[in-house]
């Protein structure tokens, strides 16, 4: 399958929207040349949150610092993409990779469509084996 019919495919799975994380952060899923991808909206941080300078923190001034490329480190947290989906594999399940920027690694995954309004993000080790997941909530189109 082309990457040119993959998105317009994807387009259609009603996966599209705004999704509120178990962070309370929130990822917009759109179309992209690769598919889908969940792009980091809005990001929560705890009270008194701190850089790794010290200076207070602010989702405007957090920067990728964990990434192992130390050429990205200084990308902004808002608006990067941590999600790509460029397959359904079965009817409401999207397969792609997961960036954890809390660690700086990607990881193969996958997304299920649990109802209208609820999908589980799994990031996956050892040929998807061994799986971490959270649900996400639809908080917008």
């Amino acid at each position: 399958m082309s990457l040119g019919s993959t998105a317009p495919a994807l387009a259609q799975t009603g996966i599209e929207g705004l999704w509120r994380t178990e962070k309370a952060a929130e990822v917009r899923i759109a179309p992209c040349p690769e598919g889908l991808c969940g792009t980091l909206a809005k990001i929560v941080l705890p009270p008194g949150e701190t850089r790794a300078d010290g200076t207070p923190a602010s989702p405007e001034t957090l920067t990728d610092v964990h990434n192992s490329d130390p050429a990205l480190r200084d990308r902004p947290m808002l608006g990067l993409q941590i999600v790509t989906l460029t397959g359904e594999s079965k009817p409401g399940v999207f397969a792609g990779t997961v960036y954890n920027p809390q660690d700086g690694k990607t990881y193969e995954g996958f997304v299920e469509l649990k109802g209208p309004d609820t999908l589980r993000l799994n990031g996956c080790l050892l040929f998807n084996v061994v799986c971490r997941g959270e649900d996400w909530v639809r908080v917008g189109p």
